[in-house]
């Protein structure tokens, strides 16, 4: 479990590099990018902007790759660590009228398919993972141990900033792109109403759109990044911890019984045989 969990860390950690990365080549690029959308470059600075942008392309489609291959492992690493702390404590029952957030430990909420499924549900998967990993956790430490207050504050920090990224990454996304089309529709709708009053087009405006679009963009890719980096904190701790203990109780189980010693005799004591006793008549001596 360990040696499965230190790769993931390791791959997750190379791709957050490279996107870290990519986060200061935007807010390097943005003073280029402003004097591109005033008109103030010359068409060869734009080129060179651009091939300078093509170049660091490569670099940055490998992080994300990376980025995926930490995944990957991750998961494989959830679905194992799932699976021996199941087997470490087989068939736990819940009581009669026992809550299920009353369970003994082991007890898992979910299927053994949701450590995998529940990250590409849609709207379970806000809370699904989540519980796997608390049970996982929870099915990792020995009998009667309960989660700490510190641990807890790591499991909910971890999720609270994977959130973050996630919602950005994707939402954020989604709704840059639909402004986008929004701002094409009207861009478009005053060119032909300029066109048919014989005026002039209002270009700043178009310049101060573009410039608090891109800002916004740099700015909720930033606050994206900060997220992930502590997501990759608190839950690289995690898998620490989880195969640590997980790995601790597998060696605890497989240690072989101590040999089978048979009893030591008893030592008695020996017998003692003394001489030939004489035995003596009942009857009394005659007297003369």
């Amino acid at each position: 479990m360990q040696k499965l969990g230190v790769a993931a860390v390791i791959l997750m950690a190379i791709g957050t590099l490279g996107g870290i990365g990519q986060t200061v080549l935007l807010w390097q690029s943005y003073s280029d990018l402003k004097r591109i959308v005033f008109g103030l470059s010359s068409e060869e600075e734009v080129l060179d902007w651009a091939d300078s942008l093509n170049r660091a392309g490569p670099l940055l489609n490998l992080g994300t790759l990376i980025m995926f291959a930490g995944a990957i492992v991750f998961l494989v690493w959830l679905w194992q660590a799932r699976e021996t702390a199941e087997a470490l404590d087989p068939d736990p029952q819940l009581q009669p009228g026992q809550a299920i957030y009353q369970r003994p430990r082991g007890v898992h909420r979910l299927d053994q398919g949701w450590v995998i499924g529940s990250w590409f549900c849609p709207i379970v998967q806000f809370w699904y993972p989540l519980r796997i990993v608390q049970d996982v956790d929870t099915g990792s430490r020995p009998k009667g141990e309960i989660t700490p207050a510190r641990d807890r504050g790591i499991i909910y920090t971890w999720w609270t900033s994977w959130c973050v990224y996630w919602v950005i990454s994707i939402g954020g996304m989604l709704a840059a792109f639909a402004t986008f089309l929004v701002w094409i529709v009207q861009f478009v709708e005053d060119v032909e109403r300029a066109e048919a009053a014989n005026e002039d087009l209002d270009i700043y405006g178009m310049q101060d759109f573009l410039l608090r679009f891109v800002l916004v963009v740099f700015i909720a890719a930033t606050i994206a990044m900060v997220g992930y980096v502590i997501a990759l904190v608190t839950i690289s701790i995690l898998i620490f911890q989880i195969s640590g203990r997980l790995d601790q109780r597998l060696r605890t189980a497989a240690a072989p019984p101590p040999p089978y010693l048979p009893p030591a005799p008893q030592q008695q004591p020996f017998p003692t045989y003394g001489g030939p006793t004489q035995q003596q008549s009942p009857y009394r001596p005659f007297d003369r």
